[in-house]
């Protein structure tokens, strides 16, 4: 999602790289590396992030900007996976909550929280393991060679989360 809303916001053509961490993010525009980040600081379903809050009090960064993407969650698994036989579920904690409803009706499912959707999207391509499964975005399971075994999970289907575009320049775009 974080990609839908660096491209809605710098165009596709936009040179870019991926982190692991939201401090990362923050870390690489410090050392100049990255001149932008792009953030999820709030959602309509979970809320706040609250991280996103407590980094930029911790880093000298200015919000120059802000883009609402709609948040459309499946649940992927490798090719040719059944639901009824995952066991674990693979997610950031915030889909994970977004997505609570869909996830009570399957009360075996170990819900596994991961540092962010494409993480735990890597990891079911990576393990080629039929038990496993991951929430994220159609796009993330196209990118990782996952297939969409069930679209609009989430609670609310007009679920948004709004992204901030930070930097540690004082500029108006």
């Amino acid at each position: 999602y974080s990609q839908a809303a660096m491209h809605t916001y710098f165009g596709e053509e936009i040179d870019s790289f991926h982190v692991d961490t939201f401090r990362d993010a923050m870390g690489a525009i410090e050392e100049g590396r990255a001149d932008f980040a792009v953030l999820p600081i709030e959602n309509s379903t979970a809320g706040i992030v609250s991280e996103i809050y407590d980094l930029l009090v911790e880093y000298e960064n200015y919000i120059v900007g802000e883009q609402v993407i709609p948040i459309a969650h499946c649940l992927l698994g490798i090719p040719g996976t059944k639901i009824e036989d995952i066991e674990m579920v693979y997610s950031h904690p915030q889909s994970l909550m977004q997505s609570s409803r869909f996830l009570q009706e399957h009360p075996v499912w170990k819900q596994i929280s991961m540092q962010n959707n494409a993480f735990a999207t890597q990891k079911v391509a990576e393990d080629k393991n039929g038990r496993q499964a991951a929430i994220a975005s159609a796009f993330a399971g196209k990118l990782y060679g996952l297939e969409v075994l069930q679209e609009a999970i989430q609670n609310d289907k007009n679920n948004s989360t709004r992204f901030i575009i930070v930097t540690n320049q004082k500029i108006y775009i």
